[in-house]
């Protein structure tokens, strides 16, 4: 009985968990996908999809899924999921082959924060989206990933 005690000490010393194995998939995702994807419009525009699909699920599952949780981590949560919301718009905007929008006034001013604050916006959507609860948390997560990707894809943002 006492080997058997070894050998349970000895595999729990290699036990890796299957979450922190999909959190470095997703970290070297992060930091290889860009780069394939880059100038590739019609890549872009699908990851673009399925990003909008991964956030209006998280949508589906906050109302579905009620959790009474009313502390500075849920209000976090919802203004990263409202950001997440309001996201997608711009990504289409910067990725669409119209340039004339860009001159239009209002698209302008709905773009303005995030050609200036692109980078604090975006990674405030992948950590806000960290603090919701739930398979909401996954489908935002999941959004506000892809949604770096795209970023980061895309480069630097003129309006």
């Amino acid at each position: 009985m006492h080997s058997t005690h070894k050998d349970i000490d000895r595999r729990n010393l290699f036990h890796v968990r299957p979450a922190f194995l999909l959190g470095c998939a997703i970290f070297l995702m992060v930091l290889i996908l860009p780069n394939a994807i880059d100038g590739r419009k019609v890549v872009q525009r699908l990851l673009l999809v399925v990003a909008s699909l991964a956030i209006a699920s998280g949508w589906f599952f906050v109302w579905k899924y009620r959790e009474p949780n009313q502390t500075w981590r849920a209000v976090i949560a919802l203004m990263a999921s409202l950001y997440l919301t309001i996201s997608p718009p711009i990504f289409f905007f910067e990725s669409a082959p119209m340039r004339w929008m860009g001159k239009h006034y209002l698209i302008a001013m709905y773009a303005w924060p995030w050609a200036h604050w692109g980078y604090v916006l975006v990674f405030f959507g992948v950590a806000g989206s960290f603090l919701g609860r739930g398979r909401a948390r996954l489908a935002f997560t999941t959004g506000a990933t892809l949604l770096m990707v795209l970023w980061l894809s895309m480069g630097v943002w003129v309006w």
